[in-house]
């Protein structure tokens, strides 16, 4: 049965038995909606996502595709993670009891205020700078690693409202940029951690695996200055980011993803590898 199948089999189940929550009955005559999740097809999204990539990478399941805090529970008591968009999914993401360090906050409007209060509350965690700008904003020795967004500049076949690796894209450095800028802000920054996110309803894992190929291109470059300089820094960590089309052939799509970065860019798992898919394992589990 396929996974939308089974969801909807789950949705006329939950209505005809009229589910009881913590004593009192989950829908009463005045609600004109209702969002359910199948555990088992979540369970089963969860598992494939773990086997597409080397046991060392660590996901952390994007907030914004489903933020109810019962779910965000669920998902940190199966071990994974939690990316944050906004300072209020940070706070969702505390409550439902994840650890710092397995936080990627990943607003790109961070303000002055949000950045000094994960100084102090999210030791470990890893914020992404959305622009050479936002650098200059970050404290000299934080408790948080600091990320770099770069936009690699390839073609998604995304739709087009969901695409957000082109040259006139508002999120992230441009891999085009000016080079030598792109270095120098990143290693007075003290980044260690390099991001990208190139859009969703990706169709095809081309566009990750180039735009992945690019973002280690900068990475050895950053490197590459830093021994140059005397600096012992390294970037350490590679956030790929989410965006693999969800269905109808999202499994097969991922674990080809998987399997090509392995045989193509060995190097990567070199480094710490953070993901942040939402969509593709939220999307078949959900119904309303």
């Amino acid at each position: 049965m396929r996974p939308n199948d089974r969801a909807r089999r789950a949705a006329g189940s939950f209505l005809a038995a009229r589910t009881r929550l913590a004593g009192e009955d989950a829908l009463d005559e005045r609600d004109t909606a209702v969002l359910g999740v199948d555990l088992d097809v979540l369970g089963a999204q969860l598992a494939s996502l773990r086997s597409a990539f080397p046991d060392s990478v660590r996901h952390a399941i994007a907030i914004k595709t489903m933020p109810h805090p019962r779910m965000l529970t669920h998902l940190v008591a199966a071990g994974f993670g939690l990316e944050a968009a906004s300072i209020e999914e940070v706070h969702l993401a505390l409550d439902a009891g994840a650890a710092p360090a397995d936080l990627i906050f990943d607003s790109p409007v961070k303000t002055r205020a949000e950045i000094a209060w994960s100084d102090t509350h999210l030791p470990g965690a890893l914020l992404n700078a959305n622009s050479l700008d936002e650098l200059e904003r970050y404290p000299r020795h934080p408790s948080f690693q600091v990320g770099l967004r770069i936009n690699p500049e390839v073609d998604t076949g995304a739709p087009s409202r969901f695409d957000v690796s082109g040259d006139r894209s508002k999120f992230g450095v441009a891999f085009s940029k000016d080079r030598a800028a792109l270095i120098a802000g990143s290693i007075a920054a003290g980044v260690t951690a390099l991001h990208m996110h190139i859009g969703s309803q990706v169709p095809s894992c081309d566009a990750h695996v180039a735009a992945v190929q690019r973002v280690l291109a900068i990475a050895a470059a950053i490197d590459a200055e830093r021994a140059r300089r005397g600096d012992d820094r390294r970037i350490t960590t590679i956030d790929i980011g989410g965006g693999v089309r969800a269905e109808p052939d999202g499994s097969a799509v991922m674990a080809e993803y998987g399997r090509r970065l392995r045989s193509e860019q060995p190097d990567l798992f070199d480094r710490d590898v953070r993901t942040e898919f939402g969509q593709w394992v939220h999307a078949p589990a959900g119904w309303a």
